[in-house]
């Protein structure tokens, strides 16, 4: 089996990686940056100088490759840019040249983002009404996917995996376990967040990589939608005060400093049970 990873040097993506080496599979990236640098953290991996914009139909038939699992997409952090719209239009160009690959699956990261501001527990079968530029555009995505797939003659495995609030090592350095690690790595007394009652479903990266994993092994034919989730709910502040109590430290938390979003709903998460499964 031969997987190429898109987005390899991203948060999920090193994660990925790191796992599929372990598990003895042969993977590609494609990078198109700082290829010495990643060279050495990963010897074992082949590398495609390029990009999505860059690489060809061709080049993708001439590396064999069974499995795309595409993660990549610019300012990930950054939910409300209007680039993400701009992004989109290199994604559908890029996935078109997939779809004329002899690419067999493709496994693409979403986003509960997608979702938008629905509460309560969210299953994949609840109507994506995103509230972000950012969900917005990876729900469009989806769609445009969807509606590529249905009229195309070959067959293709599709698994569009909306991934919830996932945290981690190597995790970008907005993002609240990052924050939080390093007010521990400092040694601060205190730490400045919001009021923390929301509701989220945080999922540990190495179950993001579990799930993606079976998926890239999984040989079932169709489209299908999976969130990638914990399914487990929990405030914002309960995942801050476990974190602290995690590492034996003594940290204040600062509640109310930061106000949540507008476009973030109060009390969201995911259900894993369920998968939307289309089928030919």
């Amino acid at each position: 089996m031969k997987v190429l990873v898109t987005g390899a040097t991203g948060f999920i993506g090193g994660a990925l990686l790191s796992f599929l080496q372990k598990m003895n599979v042969e993977v590609i990236a494609l990078i198109r940056n700082d290829i010495d640098t990643f060279s050495s953290k990963y010897p074992e991996v082949k590398i495609i100088s390029g990009d999505l914009e860059t690489i060809s139909t061709d080049e993708l038939n001439a590396y064999n490759i069974d499995t795309l699992v595409h993660l990549a997409w610019d300012n990930v952090s950054k939910v409300m840019l209007d680039s993400h719209f701009d992004h989109l239009n290199i994604q559908k160009i890029f996935m078109d040249k997939v779809f004329n690959s002899n690419i067999s699956k493709v496994i693409v990261s979403g986003s509960c983002f997608e979702y938008g501001k629905v509460e309560g527990g969210i299953d994949v079968s609840v109507e994506p009404k995103p509230s972000t530029n950012y969900g917005v555009a990876k729900n469009e995505l989806k769609t445009w996917l969807l509606n590529r797939w249905l009229k195309s003659n070959r067959e293709l495995n599709i698994s569009w995996m909306r991934v919830f609030y996932v945290y981690g090592e190597n995790q970008h350095e907005r993002s609240l376990y990052s924050q939080l690690m390093k007010a521990v790595k400092e040694e601060r007394r205190e730490f400045d967040m919001s009021r923390g009652f929301q509701i989220r479903d945080f999922v540990k990266i190495d179950n993001v990589i579990t799930d993606f994993y079976e998926e890239i092994i999984l040989d079932y034919p169709g489209f299908k939608v999976i969130n990638v989730c914990s399914g487990n709910p929990i405030s914002v502040r309960e995942f801050a005060e476990k974190l602290i109590a995690d590492f034996n430290v003594s940290i204040t938390l600062n509640l109310g400093i930061f106000k949540i979003p507008e476009y973030e709903p109060i009390s969201f998460w995911g259900k894993k049970d369920y998968k939307l499964i289309y089928l030919k």
